[in-house]
């Protein structure tokens, strides 16, 4: 069973994709920012993470960062999910250490399978 640990402070966001990935036979664990994520990782290192890049405190980009220099976590499939879909802001999370990006509001029908696609 994947799994995939949703770093994002809606709580909204989280619970929709949570429950989108569960039904689809993942096993999700759910934190409400960085400092949760980090305490989560020192734990158990996901299969994949799904990042929102606006979060108060550490942002998703300062994260991301920080997890790329980490050597547990260096090649842990990031992918940005966000309502941040300018461009730059892409490019901005690419340049961070995400390897894609999956944006907000989400595409119900195609989301498991965007989140699959990242698996390792």
């Amino acid at each position: 069973m994947p799994c995939c640990l949703i770093v994002d402070d809606n709580a909204l966001n989280r619970e929709l994709a949570a429950h989108l990935l569960a039904g689809d036979g993942f096993e999700v664990i759910e934190a409400d920012g960085a400092v949760a994520a980090l305490a989560q990782l020192s734990l158990r290192v996901p299969d994949v993470m799904l990042l929102d890049l606006a979060m108060p405190g550490m942002d998703g980009f300062a994260l991301a960062a920080l997890l790329r220099r980490a050597p547990a976590t260096a090649t842990l499939p990031l992918v940005a999910f966000t309502a941040l879909a300018l461009p730059r802001e892409r490019e901005a999370a690419l340049a961070a250490g995400c390897n894609g990006c999956i944006t907000k509001p989400i595409e119900i029908d195609q989301f498991v399978g965007q989140v699959r696609a990242w698996l390792r």
